[in-house]
């Protein structure tokens, strides 16, 4: 049996006892689209960088590879759903981010939400993160290379909001009092958020909703909801690969290739970010990786967590429930994972064939160690 590998356990979480739940971040780049066929290559999808990553230095872990359980799957039909909820269900996982690209009506990746919302049998609570960057062949959401661009207006608001109605109005989707949740990415790109906002409440209050719960992600400048007009924010973990104030550990490593940027240890950037639990002026909801490494994507010009552990993934979840409980009330305590099944960024609850589902086992033990608190 390998090392930190387990089989997945049932823990059976109560959630209507629990009032911490966790969220992850769903990437939905699993299906095939034309974009990408003609931007990347015919027939590609998250996986086709994953199956070519390869080692860059001694004992590093790559490639990642999934689970028998769910293999190299296809989000085409609403079987993987259906099993991702069970995995979700098992560990105590309560909804899944799904990260949506619109680009003023022009929409990529769509498929796996209008799938969920069509399958009402499908009880996976769920909710949007607008990506509202531009779209890159780099996948950075930089000025390079542009393939999709984000332009802002009242008529973009409009034409958003009424499309995103319908999601609002199912009851799996995920909100706080009462008022449907959207993550936005970026939030310093807008000129002014206001206008995003006010439109949204209008819409919203004549389809007989509460206007949404708004939360900026801090990343790319943003340091404060309130500047923007929005209700909460999320921790960004390794936005700015903190800044040097964790150490790299290149030099302590074999290394095959020259690997342009620093190597950190997963021990210290849990302790770096663990250290900071000090509470905020504004809602802010803690966020946490299991790994992290998209060698995939960038190869020597990747940004590496090395040796990462199921256990040392589990402390680190105990103290952002320690600071949830703390510092949020009952109905605001989420804590985000980054991600679900960002394989290609090597961050990935889903289980994969090194440590099958110990990081999903970890969750579980957990959240039944706060049912206790």
């Amino acid at each position: 049996m390998k090392k930190n590998y387990e089989k997945q356990t049932n823990y059976f979480i109560d959630k209507n006892n629990l009032d911490i739940k966790i969220l992850s971040y769903y990437l939905p780049q699993f299906h095939v689209i034309p974009e990408n066929d003609l931007w990347h290559g015919k027939g590609f999808t998250e996986w086709t960088n994953v199956t070519k990553a390869s080692p860059l230095f001694e004992g590093h872990y790559q490639k990642h590879i999934p689970h028998s359980d769910i293999g190299y799957y296809n989000l085409e039909n609403n079987n993987v759903l259906k099993k991702q909820l069970d995995m979700m269900t098992k560990s105590g996982v309560y909804g899944q981010i799904f990260y949506h690209y619109w680009f003023n009506g022009k929409m990529i990746l769509e498929k796996p939400s209008q799938m969920l919302l069509k399958d009402t049998s499908i009880k996976m609570p769920f909710c949007f993160c607008w990506a509202n960057e531009n779209w890159t062949m780099r996948w950075d959401g930089n000025e390079n290379e542009i393939l999709l661009k984000q332009e802002y207006s009242e008529d973009d608001a409009r034409n958003f909001i009424e499309y995103l109605i319908p999601f609002f109005k199912d009851e799996r989707y995920i909100k706080i009092e009462n008022r449907p949740i959207i993550f936005i990415y970026r939030p310093a790109s807008f000129p002014n958020f206001e206008v995003y906002k006010n439109i949204w409440k209008e819409f919203c209050k004549k389809n007989e909703l509460d206007e949404p719960f708004i939360v900026g992600t801090l990343t790319r400048g943003a340091l404060d909801p309130v500047q923007y007009s929005m209700d909460a924010a999320v921790e960004r973990v390794l936005h700015d690969w903190t800044g040097k104030k964790v150490k790299r550990i290149n030099e302590s490593l074999s290394i095959f290739k020259k690997i342009k940027n620093d190597i950190l240890d997963y021990k210290d950037v849990a302790n770096f970010y663990m250290s900071q639990n000090e509470k905020r002026e504004f809602t802010y909801f803690r966020s946490i990786i299991p790994m992290w490494d998209n060698t995939a994507r960038y190869s020597e010009n990747a940004h590496i967590v090395h040796n990462s552990t199921p256990e040392q993934f589990e402390l680190w979840l105990d103290n952002l429930i320690l600071y949830s409980k703390k510092h949020l009330p009952k109905e605001k305590r989420f804590i985000i994972i980054n991600a679900w099944n960002e394989w290609a960024e090597g961050a990935h609850l889903e289980p994969d064939q090194r440590h099958g589902y110990a990081y999903l086992n970890s969750i579980g033990r957990s959240l039944t160690r706060a049912l206790n608190l």
